[in-house]
């Protein structure tokens, strides 16, 4: 997140119609802002979902993948959602003097409905074998030489249904955001629902084509990040050192059991 920083807030100041000094600078100041938030945020996620994780699976019954989403969406709305919100704004440049209740009214929901669309569509996947969004008879030698060239590019750029729900997800929560967030650097306590709605509907330029070429400017600003995060998540888990830790614990399982089975066996007798 630290490394994708200074992208996302050049991006977010470049579609602001900042200069790109502006956008250079706010992109190395604002991550220089959220570095002990972030700290903190990973920090105590770190620590505390395998804990949640557990003891879901251990009092609830659930599986690994049930457990592990839902610790991750309890954590998140139990707190953390809101030290992500302050990660964001102050990031995009917005002083604690400017902000009002009426943003996080707003904000908050945006900011759940975007990690449910990102990081928890991404997370999930984590481990699962890649599914191309392309159907698999494109890839035949028999297929017309465009489906193979589109089986190809979907393949190595790993393109699957998650990318798309991330994309669209994201693009229009984080529309939400940019507006809450443009409004509360520019106009600060002066700004409410009705210049946050003026925002959504017609952009910076006061008119509906505005509005949406703002829209298609959030989702360009999200296209690079989430191509190269659904990437990311693409990837089988390579572990081998973990890999073998494990095939060791379970042969010391197994032996035991055999153990004990025998044993129980002569007792019997």
């Amino acid at each position: 997140m630290i490394l994708a920083s200074p992208a996302f807030y050049f991006s977010w100041h470049l579609i602001h119609r900042e200069s790109i000094v502006n956008c250079v600078l706010r992109s190395v100041t604002g991550t220089l802002r959220i570095v002990p938030f972030m700290g903190m945020f990973y920090g105590s996620f770190a620590l505390l979902l395998p804990f949640v994780t557990g003891a879901l699976m251990q009092h609830r019954g659930q599986t690994f993948e049930e457990a592990k989403g839902n610790s991750m969406m309890g954590s998140l709305l139990c707190g953390f959602v809101f030290m992500e919100a302050l990660i964001e704004l102050r990031g995009c440049g917005v002083a604690y003097s400017q902000l009002r209740p009426m943003h996080f009214i707003i904000f908050m929901p945006a900011l759940v409905g975007r990690l449910a669309a990102g990081v928890l569509t991404q997370y999930n996947k984590i481990g699962e074998e890649f599914v191309s969004v392309v159907p698999e008879e494109w890839a035949a030698a028999e297929a017309p030489a465009w489906q193979r060239a589109l089986a190809r590019v979907a393949k190595t750029a790993c393109i699957d249904a998650q990318f798309f729900t991330t994309l669209v997800g994201t693009s229009v929560f984080q529309h939400v955001l940019n507006a809450v967030t443009f409004i509360a650097l520019t106009k600060g306590k002066a700004g409410g629902a009705r210049e946050i709605g003026s925002y959504l509907a017609k952009g910076l330029g006061g008119t509906y084509l505005s509005g949406l070429l703002q829209l298609l400017n959030t989702v360009g600003m999200r296209f690079a990040f989430v191509g190269v995060w659904n990437w990311c998540s693409s990837q089988p888990l390579i572990y081998p050192a973990m890999d073998a830790a494990i095939q060791e614990m379970q042969a010391a399982e197994l032996g035991t059991g055999a153990g004990k089975g025998g044993s129980g066996g002569v007792d019997a007798a």
